[in-house]
């Protein structure tokens, strides 16, 4: 992207910023938020807050920050949560007087100079150029700067601005400079949150001080050196576009900046980069490169790119050349192989050099969390790889997202065996359609504007998103395409098919349903009808949907009860099909307890129940109506129905219970009666080793009948070996490294759910003695001692949720204590975070639900 269309995009955000902003807070206003209080024995107690004190938010955010690539913008949420990310407090200095005249004459004589504004006007009421807020003293002051429209002459900014001490956003456009005393005093503007330059020209202190509250620093262009003091305050983004003779890095950074998530930074033959990015930014996510590589340059020297360290959470690199015409080639192959965990990586333009010893760019290294997007453009990168046709140019890791633009190339030189998306314009290398038969992973593929010839092959009807319009394609159609006609097909077209236009109709002699299709459906609105056949086509792309194009589509239920139901399906041929179904029974697995805002509700868990009426339960013969459920999909249903309503049950009696739903009669179930269940973690949640082993887990369980006691994880039992009714012990079963697994523990029906992560057991080293005070920030202590304790109560549902604290080790024994000299760490592929609150309950499905439960007590009372 043209650097000047890049900063006028950022103007226009920083116009808009604060009114999106304001209405996002005036939106929150609307509403109350859900606190969850809880007690030291773990009792949810739900309570009622109003929203947060006000605050004026810098004026545009990180996300809306200018970026290297039209498709690429910076963010400073990272996907892989930097673990030392520290917090903020910025000085809250009281509001100035905007009436004394000093203050009022900067901003008036200022607009008057840059834009002939009438110096008798309030400047507070001019609001393209000035924002102003209304201080604690009840005066107003002056918030943010705007000047970001060219002024009547180039102007440089020579008036004290250091009275407006409230400024938190300053914006300077083309042709307005400051001076070197506006830098010199940067730090006595304590608020400052955002600082965006056009030209930065002026001499820099060598010792400038960098106010704590600056967040966001943008210059278009820079042809000054650029401190250290910088790059090592508290920043959180740093972006610099382009850069002139003048410009430079410091050699090395001496420390670290724990804040800093995105950095945008300019690369020539002028300026090198120190090599020590990954080390001084560890919490970086966001790496924006702009190479400007011209070798018809005066003074042109080479460009070396290298950083000697691993970037631990850079998830988005972008790499853009600039000026084409006579590029040099520039070696990054070194620098990539730093950045394990990538989850977008855009070349574009003329520059990268493949090492010639590989002849290949290999991305197969990198393991991140999600999907990796791959973005490369007008570039010449694909002549660079091996001569031979079978040679591919790219390795690339599972769940690759490919996309190229603007290059000529053979389809023959991409591996595509682990590409889940592939998206091609302007390619004027003419060939056939890439062969995809004997592939599994790719879903989509989207070819455009390019020299392709031939058929389409029978083997893209399997392809979810299919978009081959604008190209050159002179074959036929398969059976899928034809099944649908010209109208459906819009997707292939335009393009000279024999056999197929924007006019065919559609012709299918081989669709057919096959009548075993699913009919039993959840009541939760979740479920699905799924049924197969021959050349069935994509769906709707609204409620019936594809799970194998043309073999096998899912019909979208809402929710509902009963029997003989009945849903139509018109198929992209026209052809009209019935189907009939009905809901699944209702089933009651557990019962618990809910306390919100200091009522008490007795809950059952179960599936089947009825989501839009109340539920008609029959306790001990009794008739009760429970709410409508909630939940659904993943989690169970829940019901509820408030205790002060309720009969009196003998503690540690039998009791039975029934549901009648839509007509339905589930079976009577056996429950025993508790009045509370617990269980005791070190922590928030529980942590197990991968190759599955022993634990023993704490608690309050009432009973000594461990015929009453069941333990699952995810629904797959474990074997109690030993149980009191204060400690038991379970074999848990292996599991691969994850966040989205669940414990649930049964005691004669009363259900209990406690937030599971699985890691990868790693050996001790018995070089690894560290003393407690030396443990690092980022490394949790594993414990099975408990000193601040957790306690785990009733959890209708939770969701899972991420944690890294290893307790259990897999041979069963103990854990070493916070007093012990040996740690267990997690595996690298699973960064930790800092150890949550031991005090904080972990009941995740009460704050998933309170919002439901809340409406839900509305309409009970």
């Amino acid at each position: 992207m043209d650097l000047n269309v890049q900063f006028l995009h950022l103007q226009f955000h920083i116009q808009n910023f604060k009114l999106a902003m304001t209405w996002s807070w005036c939106s929150s206003l609307k509403s109350p938020t859900i606190n969850v209080k809880t007690s030291i024995s773990g009792t949810p107690t739900p309570g009622i807050s109003g929203p947060p004190t006000p605050s004026i938010p810098p004026a545009n955010s990180p996300t809306d920050s200018p970026t290297n690539s039209p498709t690429n913008s910076p963010t400073n949420s990272p996907t892989n949560s930097p673990t030392n990310s520290p917090s903020r407090t910025p000085s809250q200095d009281p509001g100035k007087d905007l009436s004394i005249s000093s203050t009022q004459s900067v901003i008036s004589d200022l607009l008057y100079d840059l834009y002939g504004t009438d110096k008798s006007n309030d400047p507070c009421k001019i609001y393209i150029y000035i924002f102003c807020i209304t201080a604690e003293n009840g005066y107003q002051t002056v918030s943010q700067i705007r000047f970001t429209n060219p002024p009547k002459s180039q102007y440089v900014i020579n008036q004290d601005l250091t009275p407006l001490i409230n400024l938190t956003f300053i914006s300077i456009g083309d042709g307005i400079f400051f001076n070197s005393s506006f830098f010199e005093n940067i730090n006595k503007y304590t608020q400052l949150n955002s600082l965006y330059l056009s030209i930065l020209n002026c001499s820099l202190p060598e010792n400038i001080t960098i106010p704590s509250s600056l967040s966001f620093l943008v210059i278009k262009s820079i042809s000054v050196p650029l401190g250290e003091n910088f790059y090592l305050s508290n920043l959180e983004s740093i972006q610099i576009l382009s850069s002139s003779i003048g410009f430079s890095f410091p050699k090395q950074f001496s420390n670290v900046n724990n804040f800093l998530t995105t950095l945008s930074i300019p690369i020539n033959h002028y300026s090198k980069i120190p090599s020590n990015l990954s080390e001084t930014f560890p919490n970086l996510v966001n790496l924006y490169l702009n190479v400007f590589n011209d070798m018809d340059q005066d003074g042109f020297k080479n460009i070396t790119i290298s950083n000697q360290a691993i970037f631990k959470y850079t998830t988005i690199i972008s790499i853009i050349f600039h000026y084409n015409s006579n590029p040099q080639t520039i070696s990054f192959y070194q620098f990539l192989s730093n950045v394990p965990v990538l989850e977008e990586i855009t070349i574009d333009g003329e520059g990268l050099l493949i090492d010639p010893k590989i002849g290949f760019i290999d991305f197969s290294y990198i393991n991140g969390l999600n999907d990796l997007n791959v973005n490369i453009a007008s570039t010449f990168i694909f002549n660079q790889c091996n001569n031979s046709m079978e040679s591919k140019c790219f390795s690339l890791p599972k769940n690759t997202n490919f996309k190229i633009s603007d290059c000529s190339f053979s389809f023959d030189q991409i591996d595509f065996t682990n590409i889940s998306s592939f998206s091609v314009s302007n390619n004027n290398f003419e060939q056939r359609l890439p062969n995809i038969e004997n592939l599994h992973e790719i879903k989509e593929l989207n070819i455009n504007d390019a020299a392709v010839v031939g058929d389409i092959p029978e083997s893209y009807c399997k392809l979810n998103i299919i978009k081959l319009g604008g190209n050159k394609l002179n074959g036929t159609v398969p059976s899928c395409i034809l099944c649908i006609g010209g109208s459906e097909g819009y997707f292939v077209l335009p393009n000279p098919f024999l056999n197929f236009n924007s006019s065919s109709q559609p012709f299918c002699p081989d669709f057919e349903i096959n009548e075993n299709y699913t009919k039993l459906i959840t009541t939760d609105g979740f479920g699905k009808l799924i049924f197969t056949g021959i050349n069935i086509g994509w769906g709707d792309g609204s409620t019936v949907n594809p799970m194998i194009p043309n073999l096998k589509l899912a019909v979208d239920i809402p929710q509902g009860v009963g029997i003989n139901q009945t849903t139509t399906v018109t198929f992209q041929n026209g052809q009209i099909y019935s189907f009939n179904y009905s809901f699944i029974p209702p089933l009651i697995k557990s019962y618990g307890f809910l306390e919100i805002d200091g009522n008490t509700f007795f809950t059952l868990n179960g599936t089947g129940l009825d989501f839009q009426n109340q539920n008609n339960i029959t306790i001990n013969g009794v008739q009760f109506y429970f709410s409508n459920s909630i939940g659904g999909n993943i989690y169970d249903d829940i019901i509820m129905y408030p205790t002060i309503q309720f009969p009196n049950l003998t503690n540690q009696g039998e009791f039975i219970i029934s549901a009648n739903v839509g007509g339905q009669i589930s079976d009577e179930v056996t429950f025993y009666y508790f009045s509370s269940i617990q269980i005791i973690l070190n922590n928030t949640n529980l942590i197990l080793y991968s190759i599955g082993g022993l634990i023993d887990i704490e608690g309050s369980f009432i009973t000594n009948n461990v015929s009453l006691v069941s333990v699952t994880i995810n629904d797959i039992t474990c074997s109690i070996s030993s149980y009191t009714n204060s400690k038991f012990t379970i074999t848990y079963p292996p599991n691969k490294v994850g966040n989205n697994y669940m414990l649930t523990l049964n005691v004669g029906g009363f259900s209990i759910n406690v937030d599971v992560s699985y890691i990868e057991f790693q050996t001790p080293s018995p070089t690894l003695t560290l003393k407690p005070t030396e443990t690092p920030s980022d490394t949790p202590i594993p414990s099975n001692t408990p000193s601040q304790t957790s306690t785990i109560t009733t959890s209708p549902s939770p969701s899972p949720s991420e944690s890294s604290t290893p307790l259990p080790t897999p041979n069963g024994t103990s854990t070493p204590s916070p007093s012990s000299s040996t740690l267990l760490t997690p595996s690298p592929t699973l960064p930790t975070k800092p150890i949550d609150n031991p005090s904080v309950s972990s009941n995740l499905s009460i704050s998933f639900y309170l919002p439901l439960f809340l409406f839900l007590i509305v309409q009970l009372f």
